[in-house]
């Protein structure tokens, strides 16, 4: 959860943009999937990440540095406001 809100803060995304993330650890490793969508369909990118995570900031670092490379590829390119 840390890691999908994270990845959520990077983006400055809120529950009215089109982003998707999904976290999931098991022994020790994290896998982290993420998904930016254009409100109008025109445009998508997706990410998935893993790494060993043996703490709450580990997995902050995963999500929010996912996001951030995201928003960077993003540019322009989605607008989050209508």
């Amino acid at each position: 959860m840390t890691a999908e809100r994270a990845f959520l803060r990077a983006l400055d995304g809120s529950c009215r943009t089109p982003i998707a993330a999904l976290g999931n650890w098991s022994d020790g490793h994290l896998d982290l999937r993420g998904q930016v969508l254009a409100k109008d369909g025109t445009f998508q990118i997706s990410d998935r990440r893993a790494a060993p995570c043996h703490s709450v900031g580990e997995a902050y670092d995963l999500g929010f540095n996912m996001g951030r490379d995201m928003r960077i590829e993003i540019g322009d390119r989605v607008l989050w406001d209508d």
